[in-house]
């Protein structure tokens, strides 16, 4: 089972490693807006990760966008995340419910490291 997870995790790994070697390779005069970089890589991410992870594909897309966004190391992602997961665990409402799914990654962001969120699904 873990040689599995560690092969799929070495594909995302590449695929997203491939994605960043492409755009660091194009020339300045074919740059394209972060938007339309954004859902390229959703797409590529989501087209790599889906065998795997179904219908949790996109979840995935959005921790693996809030963690290159926060510019924290792994470990430092982690105890965010579970500081988070534990204060979402203490109300009635698991976290992801609480995230309006029509906001934008920054506004989840800016949700997920401030201090002062209170878990009433107000950004």
């Amino acid at each position: 089972m873990d040689e599995n997870v560690e092969t799929i995790v070495h594909h995302i790994h590449g695929v997203i490693g491939s994605f960043m070697e492409r755009r660091e390779k194009e020339p300045t005069s074919r740059k394209i807006s972060h938007e339309k970089v954004r859902e390229q890589f959703k797409r590529l991410l989501s087209d790599a990760a889906r065998p795997f992870l179904l219908g949790h594909t996109e979840r995935f897309i959005t921790e693996v966008e809030l963690f290159l966004v926060s510019n924290l190391n792994m470990e430092a992602y982690n105890k965010l995340r579970i500081k988070r997961f534990r204060e979402s665990t203490s109300h009635l409402t698991r976290e992801q419910d609480l995230l309006p799914h029509d906001r934008s990654l920054e506004d989840h962001y800016l949700y997920f490291i401030s201090d002062d969120t209170g878990c009433t699904g107000e950004i």
